[in-house]
């Protein structure tokens, strides 16, 4: 069996070939109608006055303005057949049963030449609704970042409004009308084209292919002026704020620490920090901790403003411990006398040190050492022009966050030479 399969191979080979050329050939020569589907076919309305002229407007339900046809025809001519060669349209003057429009198809450039053309589904089915026009203002949004140096001044449209007209209950709906342009990059004042957007009550966006915009939609434009922007601190005035006797500050936080703001550029140049003055921080004897919120917006030169308003609220916050303290005795020698008579003697009688209070936080106490105050140790005799026994207070000056926790004072006799 398998011998006689072999036999004559080459010319039962060259006989398969030519019998799969033949049938090609014959196919060709005879060219069978075949069936071919075009999708997303949109159909054109005609003769809508029929209805709008009566005052009404009306849309296609259920998408069915765009549907797929069939065409049949000769092979040959469904291979040239393209799906925007072929015209569907609806006449409003066929109108049945108040909803329903046939749909006609027709092949312009191959009237002929096919065998037959209809659209799936066969009709245009509509809602007929009263129309309604309506102004709305247009309010102006951006997108993306302009150039890091600058920040959007003003924004206006090239339309303060816009008139709507279609379908009452999609007129209705609109509650919002945006222009939004993208400023991405934006480094100079610029004219740009914006994009129209309508939003309902639930900022839902709504389709507009119902709707008849005045100024045209396409043609809304956006004037942005930059302007320059910088960041700066901020410093608050804490001059008018003490605390309670046997307490100090343990910490003076404010938030944010930094603010945006923009402006022209010469007035920028001007500007290093904002001030937060001593009079919105007035606290006598503060004994626990405090917050304040103030509007930095009054503090801000003319001609400048935050670039981000919300930022305007600047929240202090002022917290005070109890102190502790510590007792240094320092050496009547190293007090020293200032502003002391030259023609009067001195006596300290048989005091050799005075006890010295202080208080502070732990770690500033701690650092704090009998040779750390050589020098910053003094009585005042200014004003002394008499002999007599003089109770005078002791100052202490520049020991950092530590202060005298109790006045103390030193007994001086004083005496002509």
């Amino acid at each position: 069996m398998k011998e006689k399969m072999i036999e004559n191979f080459p010319l039962k080979a060259m006989a398969l070939l030519f019998a799969i050329v033949l049938w090609i050939f014959v196919v060709n020569i005879n060219d069978p109608v075949q069936t071919g589907t075009y999708s997303n076919i949109e159909v054109n309305i005609t003769h809508q006055e029929v209805i709008t002229n009566t005052g009404d407007t009306f849309y296609a339900t259920n998408n069915s303005n765009v549907v797929t046809v069939v065409v049949r025809a000769e092979r040959s001519v469904l291979d040239d057949i393209k799906a925007k060669d072929i015209v569907a349209t609806a006449d409003i003057r066929e109108l049945t049963l108040d909803t329903l429009v046939p749909i006609r198809i027709s092949i312009p450039n191959y009237e002929g030449k096919y065998k037959e053309a209809y659209a799936a589904p066969h009709n245009v089915q509509i809602e007929r609704e009263k129309s309604v026009s309506k102004s709305f203002p247009i309010s102006v949004t951006t997108i993306g970042e302009s150039d890091y140096e600058n920040a959007i001044g003003e924004l206006k449209a090239s339309s303060e409004s816009v008139e709507i007209a279609g379908p009452k209950s999609l007129v209705g709906r609109i509650e919002k009308v945006v222009a939004q342009v993208d400023i991405s990059g934006l480094r100079e004042d610029s004219e740009l084209s914006a994009k129209l957007i309508l939003y309902d009550g639930g900022e839902n966006e709504i389709d507009q292919s119902l709707l008849s915009i005045k100024p045209d939609k396409s043609g809304i434009k956006v004037q942005i002026r930059l302007l320059k922007s910088k960041t700066v601190p901020i410093r608050i005035d804490m001059s008018e704020v003490s605390v309670a006797e046997g307490y100090i500050f343990s910490g003076i936080t404010h938030e944010p620490e930094k603010v945006q703001i923009q402006g022209e550029a010469e007035d920028l140049t001007q500007i290093r920090e904002i001030v937060i003055p001593a009079g919105e921080l007035t606290e006598n004897d503060v004994a626990g901790k405090i917050e304040r919120t103030v509007d930095i917006t009054a503090y801000l030169p003319e001609g400048i403003e935050l670039v981000d308003e919300n930022a305007k609220n600047i929240v202090i916050s002022i917290s005070v411990d109890r102190a502790s303290t510590k007792t240094i005795e320092i050496a009547i020698d190293a007090i020293e006398n200032r502003n002391a008579p030259e023609e009067f003697v001195l006596d300290f009688g048989d005091n050799l040190s005075v006890p010295l209070v202080f208080s502070g936080k732990d770690e500033e106490l701690e650092a704090l050492t009998v040779e750390r105050l050589y020098g910053k140790v003094s009585i005042d005799l200014k004003g002394i022009t008499k002999e007599g026994s003089y109770e005078l207070p002791i100052n202490v000056e520049n020991i950092g966050e530590c202060r005298l926790a109790e006045e103390a004072k030193l007994s001086v006799i004083v005496t002509k030479r």
